[in-house]
């Protein structure tokens, strides 16, 4: 079988994972293709990190997107036919990945697409964009038939230790008592503190583009909360028929007038360039911003019965460590953030589980970030087996010296799996997922075109 691997976008994310991998397990990486204004830094970076050099391969900017320009499509495309290749990693911007899976698809690569599946410029204004995202998993599922080629979406939480023991230990109780999940709430916070000028200039996790919190991480909690609830179909007669969503958003300009009222009792924060916020007015200049954070209230039903209800509450706006424009702002993640992540999971009046990842103390250097996962488990012990309470700690030095977070071990396992074709995360299990983020992305596009961010559609 051809092994080598295509690898296309190599910005830090990609350098921090899939370029580590590389250089640790000494996987077949023939090519890296990026565009030509990051050819410095990416070349820099392939050959700080890797002592057997891949070739690289510079493309222009499409204006549109949509499509890979013929000149770089026929080399890509004679690329692959003269080297062996069988896989293909895409981890661009979201606006890239439908042209290059198109493109990687239609000449039988395997595939591994980072999240979300697809994404649009300015989708945040446009409802019909919105649904293009589940039309879009539609046509990629069968083409990838067509061709009978894998594709698989790198959702690594999957593969993550804390929720693949929460994940078994449902499936447990649901298997041996048949008693169905009817609550799941996430709250993510990734205390990423931009100031009202960088969300507008930033071009690293953009939101002068047109999409905002959901697009950029949001799909990975979507995921976590469908992943879930499809485990309630492991139950005879439950088969989800229709799914409905509201939405409601936290915007720049939320934030903006935020920043002003704390900036009017404090002179310090006043004088801290991170609090100089600019008028609504220039944020009206630019034709579609991106939400800070998006709260969603979700329903999945089987005929008249409500099956789940649940909550999403995703905040970028959240605390932080950061106190001034010192830091680079592509490095703000890993400097400054202070992340949560809860989980709860109920199961009527028998059961309950429940998930809250802290970061320990803030991160003052380049370090990755210290968190400790604790498992909280209620049972109604009468009727389930087993402690009526329960506490299981997770803690991030556990996953190894070398890959120090349980996030960089569940993305490498999602990779590894992907390189057998035998990955859990293949696009066909994500077809609930996907229509739910198609969903609450059409509730955002409503809410800024003035309408009530809620819809609903059948399964």
């Amino acid at each position: 079988m051809k092994n080598g691997i295509i690898l296309i976008g190599c910005g830090v994310h990609a350098q921090n994972n899939y370029l580590q991998f590389v250089k640790k397990y000494r996987y077949n990486l023939k090519l890296i293709v990026d565009t030509h204004e990051q050819e410095h830094d990416v070349t820099k970076a392939v050959k700080d990190t890797l002592k057997n050099l891949p070739d690289l391969y510079f493309v222009d900017v499409p204006k549109n997107s949509l499509k890979i320009n013929k000149k770089d499509c026929n080399w890509l495309t004679a690329y692959v036919k003269n080297n062996d290749i069988g896989y293909v990693i895409i981890s661009t911007d979201p606006l890239s990945h439908k042209m290059y899976l198109d493109w990687a698809i239609s000449i039988g690569l395997n595939v591994l697409c980072e999240k979300p599946l697809t994404g649009y410029k300015n989708i945040n204004n446009s409802i019909a964009l919105a649904k293009k995202l589940n039309s879009d998993f539609k046509h990629l599922d069968k083409i990838c038939d067509n061709k009978k080629v894998k594709l698989f979406i790198q959702a690594q939480r999957r593969y993550h230790p804390v929720y693949e023991f929460v994940y078994s230990a449902v499936k447990e109780v649901i298997l041996n008592y048949g008693i169905t999940i009817n609550y799941i709430g996430i709250f993510s916070g990734n205390g990423i503190f931009n100031s009202i000028s960088e969300y507008i200039t930033k071009e690293s996790h953009p939101h002068n583009k047109g999409y905002g919190k959901l697009l950029h991480s949001g799909y990975h909690f979507i995921d976590l909360f469908c992943w879930f609830a499809n485990l309630n179909t492991l139950v005879s007669r439950v088969k989800y028929t229709e799914m409905s969503a509201f939405a409601s958003i936290y915007s720049i300009k939320d934030l903006n007038s935020q920043l002003k009222r704390v900036s009017k009792k404090n002179n310090l924060l006043l004088k801290d360039s991170l609090f100089k916020n600019l008028d609504n007015k220039v944020i009206d200049k630019f034709e579609c911003l991106g939400e800070v954070d998006m709260h969603a209230q979700i329903e999945l039903k089987s005929g008249e019965s409500t099956i789940v209800d649940g909550q999403l509450a995703l905040l970028q706006n959240s605390a932080s460590k950061r106190s001034a424009v010192d830091y680079n702002a592509c490095n703000l993640k890993n400097l400054s953030a202070i992340r949560k992540e809860l989980l709860i999971i109920e199961l009527g009046p028998l059961y309950s589980i429940s998930v809250s990842a802290l970061q320990n103390h803030g991160v003052d250097s380049l370090k990755s970030c210290d968190y400790n996962y604790i498992v909280t488990i209620h049972r109604n012990n009468t009727y389930i087996k087993g402690k009526a309470y329960e506490e299981v700690c997770f803690h991030n030095s556990s996953a190894g010296k070398d890959l120090k977070s349980f996030n960089k071990q569940a993305r490498l396992k999602c990779f590894q799996d992907f390189l057998e074709l035998k990955s859990k995360s293949d696009l066909k299990s994500h077809k609930l997922s996907i229509s739910l983020f198609s969903l609450i992305q059409e509730n955002i596009a409503k809410i800024n075109l003035h309408k009530v961010g809620f819809s609903k559609i059948k399964l």
